[in-house]
């Protein structure tokens, strides 16, 4: 698998947080409950943010993403997922959440985010010839 195939991979994480937060949006506006309880304004900036570095890795600033990608990666695992997971296991009911399937939609789309910007990371760095 070539890096170019997983920064690829990695922009479907950014479409499927986009869109996450974008019905998280939503569902405020039309008075029903956000998705999960991460503000979905900030998880968009968040979620560009990440598009940005993905976007510069795949057009050539590769000592940029080398840097920001793995560093990104450890932000999106303690936010993105930790925090998720910590959800569960603090209150099984999931209060702040929409439903189990919203917190699992929740879940998945940022483990896909992790997976895909660590091995990214790595394909990158070890592609470098010093």
């Amino acid at each position: 698998m070539s890096l170019k195939n997983i920064q690829k991979m990695q922009l479907l994480w950014v479409v499927l947080g986009l869109a996450y937060n974008a019905i998280s949006i939503w569902q405020l506006k039309s008075g029903r409950p956000a998705l999960s309880p991460t503000d979905p304004i900030s998880g968009v900036i968040f979620v560009a943010i990440g598009g940005l570095i993905i976007l510069a890795g795949l057009n050539g600033a590769k000592r940029f993403y080398q840097f920001s990608a793995p560093c990104f990666a450890l932000l999106l695992s303690y936010s993105g997922v930790g925090l998720h997971v910590a959800s569960f296991w603090s209150d099984v009911n999931l209060a702040g959440y929409a439903s189990f399937g919203s917190w699992l939609m929740a879940l998945l789309i940022n483990v896909i985010g992790v997976s895909t910007l660590l091995l990214g990371s790595w394909l990158a760095c070890r592609s470098t010839k010093t």
